[in-house]
């Protein structure tokens, strides 16, 4: 399983890559921003294809509407055809696909695959982050002032909240020093802090294909992932902090003084 889930997820990369700047149109999915294009179409149908072909009793969740199965006991695999999809639609090249596969609801392997860098993240339960297949190795800043890295909160939540999380985080920031750097496309945030790219992240109400697979590439990097009530992060989250331990330490109480969490 381990070669299949990375040939899928740079395969499904590679065409979404194929369709970049030839779409002219796009549609909109739950509201005005969340963004649906051929590309994400053309790489889901693929990814479920080779899925169901290889494993027909396995279980297959997408972004995308028409294949949303419950998680349930057994293999499940999470599939985000195109994450980044408002880049995508306005010809920025940062966007990626990503996989995960869980076993009785814990995930176990996680394929990430940004085709405009060709870089592929990997990670396996208890052995270890790759990127294009070698070991992720710690990379750490002891200090919040040294930092950088990226909160979002979703659509999903009210704009009245949202505006009032962002303002507050963004206030902690600037307080603190940290360069907020936040690349377009979600998973490949969790990435980067997994390869020490950015230092610190967090996420409010995603759906479990934003989160699975860079959960597992982040921690098995290294990095400790909580959900916002400082508890390990399991799939029912939505939403997760992330840093290494020696930042997570210093930037979990600002998040609670902030009323953040």
């Amino acid at each position: 399983m381990d070669q299949f889930i990375q040939k899928l997820a740079k395969a499904g990369g590679k065409i979404a890559l194929s369709k970049f700047r030839k779409i002219k149109s796009f549609k909109t999915k739950t509201h005005r921003k969340d963004l649906l294009t051929a590309a994400d179409l053309a790489a889901n149908n693929f990814i479920i294809n080779k899925i169901k072909a290889r494993f027909p009793s396995h279980g297959i969740v997408t972004e995308e509407k028409f294949s949303k199965d419950k998680i349930g006991k057994g293999y499940t695999w999470i599939v985000d055809p195109l994450d980044g999809t408002n880049a995508f639609a306005h010809g920025i090249p940062f966007f990626c696909t990503a996989i995960a596969l869980l076993m009785d609801k814990e995930v176990i392997l996680a394929a990430v695959y940004d085709p405009n860098h060709d870089e592929l993240f990997f990670a396996k339960k208890n052995s270890g982050a790759y990127l294009n297949g070698k070991k992720i190795k710690p990379v750490v800043r002891n200090k919040l002032w040294q930092t950088s890295g990226s909160f979002l909160f979703t659509y999903e939540l009210p704009f009245r909240k949202r505006r009032e999380l962002s303002l507050r985080a963004h206030r902690a920031f600037f307080d603190h020093e940290i360069a907020l750097v936040r690349p377009p496309a979600i998973i490949l945030n969790e990435c980067y802090v997994a390869a020490g790219r950015l230092d610190l992240m967090f996420w409010r109400n995603f759906y479990i294909w934003d989160t699975a697979p860079g959960y597992l590439i982040m921690k098995e990097a290294g990095v400790k992932v909580t959900n916002f009530q400082g508890q390990p992060w399991s799939i029912k989250d939505k939403g997760f902090i992330a840093a290494r331990p020696v930042i997570y330490k210093q930037l979990y109480p600002i998040l609670k003084k902030n009323r953040i969490t």
